[in-house]
C-alpha cells in the first residue's frame, strides 16, 4: 500500500490525472505567452529565469489553474485532505544543463520563506507531448529526515553530501502526474530525447494549515479562495 499524503515517503504516478483536452489548450496558451519572452523584473527574477523558472507575472496568471477544473473526483482523491493548491504555480522551461535541479527537498525551498506552511505536497505536471523523452524528475525511494541543503549556484538549495541508490523515475505520458511529499528527495535529469521541458509544479495544503492573506484554488469548490485567518 503507497504512503499516504503527508508522509515523508508519500510518492505517486498518477496516469490520467489531468484532462488531456484542457491540458493542450493551457500548454498552447504557455508557449504563445513565452513567446513575447521572460522579462526579469529584478535580480531576483534574472536569477530564477537563469534556472529556468518563469517570472512573477507569468506565474501570477490564473489560466494555469484551469486544468484542475479538468480532474476526477477519482484521481482527486489521491490527494486525501490537500485540498489547496497554492498560488501562483511554479513554472519552469528547462531548456540546458544549467537548468537541471539537483537533488534537494522541497522541505528545505519552504524553510527559505518567510511564512511556511506545516505540510505541502508538490504535483508535478510535465507539458510536451511526448513528457517520457525529455527531463523529468528522479527520486530517491525511502523514508528521509530533512537533510542538510547548501546553495548551489543560483539554486538555492541542494543536498551535497548524501548520495542514494535505487533512484526511480516514471515513464509519463500527457496528463499524468506525479505527487510527492516534501521530504522526498529528487533532481531533474535529462531524457533520452533531450532536456526542453516546459512544466508545472504546483503545491497543495490542507485546509486547516492555510495560512493567513494567502490565495489558494479550493479543489472542493474548484475555485479561487484567499484567507483571512489561519485555518479559514
Amino acid at each position: 500500500m503507497p504512503s499516504p499524503p503527508g508522509s515523508p515517503s508519500y510518492l505517486r504516478h498518477v496516469s490520467g490525472f489531468f484532462g488531456t483536452g484542457t491540458l493542450g489548450r493551457v500548454r498552447d496558451y504557455f508557449v504563445e505567452r513565452e513567446s513575447a519572452g521572460w522579462t526579469p523584473k529584478d535580480e531576483r527574477e534574472s536569477k530564477r529565469i537563469g534556472i529556468g523558472a518563469a517570472p512573477n507575472d507569468f506565474r501570477l496568471d490564473e489560466k494555469w489553474y484551469e486544468v484542475w477544473r479538468d480532474v476526477s473526483d477519482l484521481a482527486l482523491g489521491s490527494l486525501a485532505d490537500f485540498s489547496y493548491v497554492l498560488f501562483p504555480v511554479h513554472i519552469r522551461h528547462v531548456t540546458q544543463p544549467g537548468h537541471l535541479v539537483p537533488w534537494h527537498q522541497d522541505a528545505a525551498y519552504m524553510a527559505l520563506m518567510p511564512q511556511r506552511h506545516p505540510k505541502v505536497i508538490t504535483c508535478f505536471v510535465p507539458l510536451e507531448p511526448r513528457p517520457a523523452d525529455v527531463s523529468t524528475l528522479e527520486f530517491a525511494p525511502g523514508e528521509y529526515p530533512l537533510l542538510p541543503h547548501e546553495a548551489e549556484g543560483d539554486h538555492g538549495a541542494a543536498i551535497k553530501r548524501e548520495t542514494f541508490s535505487g533512484a526511480t523515475r516514471f515513464d509519463l505520458s500527457f496528463g499524468d502526474a506525479l505527487l510527492f511529499g516534501d521530504h522526498v528527495p529528487h533532481r531533474t535529469v535529462p531524457g533520452p530525447g533531450g532536456i526542453d521541458r516546459r512544466s508545472f509544479e504546483f503545491r497543495l495544503t490542507r485546509a486547516a494549515d492555510a495560512l493567513p492573506g494567502k490565495d489558494y484554488f479550493d479543489l472542493s469548490t474548484r475555485a479561487f479562495v484567499r484567507t483571512d485567518a489561519a485555518g479559514q
